[in-house]
């Protein structure tokens, strides 16, 4: 996945968050767990590469990591490294 494409992504999500108002804070919450989860799920895999630690980036890994934020990532961790 190209990182332009990604830091695209991430400051179109922030900049639709920042639009949000109040009556929207679930939408709001899920956006800001979006930005959290993909960032994080992007810096794992860019710094455990030299430790031998990946999670592939695909749908559900977005997704997970989108709508649990850093647990999320943390199990795909696990689940990727650990048990599989």
């Amino acid at each position: 996945m190209d990182i332009k494409i990604v830091f695209f992504f991430i400051i179109l999500a922030l900049i639709v968050v920042l639009l949000l108002t109040k009556p929207l804070k679930i939408l709001k919450m899920v956006l800001a767990n979006l930005v959290i989860g993909l960032t994080t799920l992007f810096l794992i895999n860019l710094i455990g590469s030299d430790y031998g630690i990946q999670v592939s980036i695909n749908e559900y890994s977005a997704g997970v990591s989108g709508i649990l934020g850093i647990p999320g990532v943390v199990a795909l961790v696990i689940v990727q490294n650990i048990i599989l």
